[in-house]
């Protein structure tokens, strides 16, 4: 038997939002997680050929000076673990 879940990209998205803001104090919309969805977006750690780091550019949540944060994949991918744990369950 089949089963369908709630998660889909929008939740990846969403996933990567609440990430910048907890782990880096930075606030980015939707259209920035989507792109940093689509340019070091991964569900493994560890990869053979592994993109090179994302800048991402955003107000700092504490003072709303811009800031700059490299981003790794690794990092997506252990912020994104929750959301494909559940797809994985199911």
């Amino acid at each position: 038997m089949y089963q369908s879940i709630r998660i889909a990209g929008d939740g990846f998205t969403a996933d990567i939002q609440a990430y910048m803001r907890h782990q880096h104090n930075i606030k980015v919309g939707e259209r920035t997680a989507e792109e940093i969805k689509i340019r070091v977006g991964s569900a493994l750690p560890d990869l053979d050929n592994p993109p090179n780091d994302y800048t991402v550019r955003g107000p700092n949540l504490m003072t709303a000076m811009p800031i700059e944060i490299p981003i790794s994949y690794q990092e997506i991918a252990h912020c994104l673990d929750k959301s494909l744990t559940k797809i994985e369950a199911a």
